[in-house]
């Protein structure tokens, strides 16, 4: 009896030690995720100053919108913790409790997704 208890505390303790494959990839992907933000939005800080006319200016603003309104969305990883570079710090720590793992890591790759198209139209600035 006292071998069977010591063994379902063993898989219960080992089962909440360990996060979930999904959760480990989507907290991978986060990670990059607000590299690449702290990336962009120190290019976009320095083209915001350098910004010759009007027109460039008003792009620049609306990617800055862009890159903002994405970080608004963004949702931590629960379980996962990490210390934040960049500015602004909008988005949100507050565990998704209504996400499976499997919407989260897709929540994940598509920030990703939506981050390398901005990144692009800024590596494309004229």
């Amino acid at each position: 009896m006292k071998i069977s208890r010591l063994f379902h505390l063993f898989v219960v303790i080992l089962g909440c030690s360990s996060p979930k494959v999904e959760l480990t990839k989507a907290n991978k992907i986060h990670l990059e995720n607000a590299a690449i933000f702290e990336v962009l939005e120190n290019k976009l800080d320095s083209l915001l100053k350098i910004s010759t006319n009007e027109t460039q200016n008003n792009d620049l603003q609306n990617l800055n919108h862009e890159l903002k309104e994405l970080e608004e969305n963004m949702v931590e990883v629960p379980g996962f913790e990490h210390e934040h570079h960049h500015e602004g710090h909008n988005h949100s720590h507050a565990a998704p409790i209504n996400y499976t793992d499997d919407q989260i890591l897709a929540i994940q790759k598509e920030v990703k997704s939506e981050l390398l198209k901005i990144k692009t139209k800024i590596e494309n600035f004229k």
